[in-house]
Order: C-alpha cells, then structure tokens, then sequence
C-alpha cells in the first residue's frame, strides 16, 4: 500500500510526461495553411439617414419649432404609465 506522498508524487510524474508527450507531439504536427481570400469583396458603408443631412441654416427650417413638433403628443398620457 503506497503512502499519500507516493501517490501524490505518482501523480505528478504521470501528469509530467503526458505534458512532456503532448509537447513534443505539437512541435510534429504540421501547421494548419492560412488561405488569402482571393477576391476580398469591400464592405459598403452603411447611408446615413436623412437626418444627417439636417440643416437649419435653411430657409424653411428657420421657422418656430413648434409649427412641426408637437408636445405634448396627443397620446402622451397613454405611452407613459405612471411610476
């Protein structure tokens, strides 16, 4: 019957020369080839919406922002539960 230090130390030896093994094992086995894509397609940007285009140096949106934004919206009560 061995001692718990011999197990241990079985232990250690056993997992010392499966590292050993699969170390040496690795340096053997051949690389995996890297394939250059041969025609690279660009991605195409994404359009920004109109909105990026939004300029109010422009004669009609100098106007008061209230004749286009309404608050409070007609539903104001019915999309905000209260807390």
């Amino acid at each position: 019957m061995e001692t718990k230090k011999g197990k241990s130390d079985l232990r250690k030896r056993v997992c010392m020369a499966a590292a050993a093994v699969l170390g040496f094992a690795s340096l053997w086995l051949p690389a995996p080839e890297v394939k250059a894509d041969p025609d690279p397609v660009p991605q195409s940007t994404p359009r920004r919406g109109p909105y990026s285009e939004f300029q109010h140096t422009t004669k009609a949106h100098r106007a008061n922002c209230a004749t286009c934004h309404k608050f409070p919206s007609a539903n104001w009560k019915k999309v905000r539960t209260p807390e």
